[in-house]
């Protein structure tokens, strides 16, 4: 059976512009937003273990529950402030420089 381009372009869906921006924009962002994943996994591990709620965080970090949903969703582009609101908040540091070793040059550990 032969191959058919022409009917696979007539069902196929086109892409809309605004889905194909938000594509090229993860692409673009792809290692911030992998850290900023891992802290918001760490920030809700963080929670759990002390029986802390996302509102509990608001209000100790001084932010809206929509700002702690944002981060907690691993999408939010990051500040320091807002990362040492996290780290007051939670009492706790979230990053740690590790010393220099093959492989870990440049990489940080979220806790």
């Amino acid at each position: 059976m032969a191959f058919d381009i022409e009917k696979l372009q007539q069902i196929a869906k086109h892409l809309p512009e605004e889905r194909k921006e938000e594509m090229e924009n993860r692409i673009r962002n792809r290692e911030w937003l992998k850290k900023s994943a891992h802290i918001a996994l760490a920030v809700k591990h963080e929670l759990r273990a002390h029986g802390m709620t996302r509102q509990e965080l608001a209000e100790r970090m001084g932010a809206s529950p929509q700002d702690v949903w944002r981060i907690l969703e691993g999408k939010e582009n990051l500040t320091l402030q807002t990362i040492s609101q996290l780290e007051e908040a939670l009492g706790r540091p979230l990053l740690r420089i590790l010393p220099e070793s093959p492989g870990n040059s440049d990489r940080c550990m979220i806790r």
